[in-house]
């Protein structure tokens, strides 16, 4: 499977990355400021950019992505999460499959372990960021996992 995963760089992307190539996988990671060393293609971008984005996806043609990127140390969490996001989803071919990962933030912090079903209900900033983005990633229901 032809796999793009963004957020390379990130603690999950450097565990995932050599795993999914492992695994027989051709696969590029995307990265945004350090470039890691880690198996399979490395594409600098800025997912902000949504023709950077586009001509990303369209280059790489991927079957699948596994969308990882984000970050809680930038000034633009809205365009970085939920731009960043949404530039992914419309960049997309229908066939081709969305897993975006999700995070205990967007729930209030106080009823743990949470279910798939549970409300949002983020208390800061990323958290909410994050919920806006999985709630625009979920309107492509036919093509995206969050």
């Amino acid at each position: 499977m032809r796999l793009l995963v963004t957020g390379g760089s990130s603690y999950l992307g450097r565990h995932l990355v050599p795993l999914a190539v492992q695994a027989g996988h051709t696969l590029a990671f995307t990265y945004w400021q350090n470039q890691p060393d880690l198996p399979g293609t490395a594409i600098q971008l800025d997912l902000r950019a949504g023709a950077q984005v586009r001509q990303t996806v369209r280059a790489w043609q991927p079957d699948g992505v596994i969308h990882l990127a984000g970050s809680n140390r930038t000034t633009d969490l809205a365009g970085l999460i939920i731009g960043g996001t949404t530039n992914l989803v419309h960049a997309l071919d229908p066939a081709c499959r969305l897993i975006n990962l999700s995070t205990d933030v967007v729930f209030a912090g106080d009823a743990a372990p949470y279910k798939e079903e549970d409300p949002p209900a983020p208390r800061h900033e990323y958290g909410r960021c994050k919920a806006s983005a999985e709630a625009r990633a979920a309107a492509h229901a036919n093509q995206v996992t969050v």
